[in-house]
């Protein structure tokens, strides 16, 4: 189960707008951010059971080479989104 209690606290814990990184955890990242485990982890190439365990700090630690799936994974996310606009829709009358 995700959560989602913290999705409430995203835009105080995003920093929007900034451009300095910040280094957490994996279980930071998906209990700040609304960000679906099951994605990120078809995106990192990653088992998504092994990832909702690094999300819920369940079983062992993970490898700096996971982490750096983990985070080249949401930087594609982070890329995508960056280069979307939204359209103007005119309002039907």
């Amino acid at each position: 189960m995700e959560k989602t209690k913290s999705r409430k606290n995203f835009t105080k814990s995003a920093n929007l707008g900034k451009t300095s990184k910040k280094k957490i955890t994996i279980n930071e990242l998906f209990d700040t951010r609304p960000l679906r485990i099951k994605a990120i982890a078809h995106l990192a190439g990653l088992n998504e059971s092994l990832l909702r365990q690094y999300a819920m700090r369940e079983g062992r630690g993970y490898s700096v080479k996971q982490a750096q799936k983990v985070e080249a994974a949401i930087h594609r996310v982070g890329e995508d989104l960056l280069a979307l606009s939204i359209k103007e829709v005119a309002n039907p009358e």
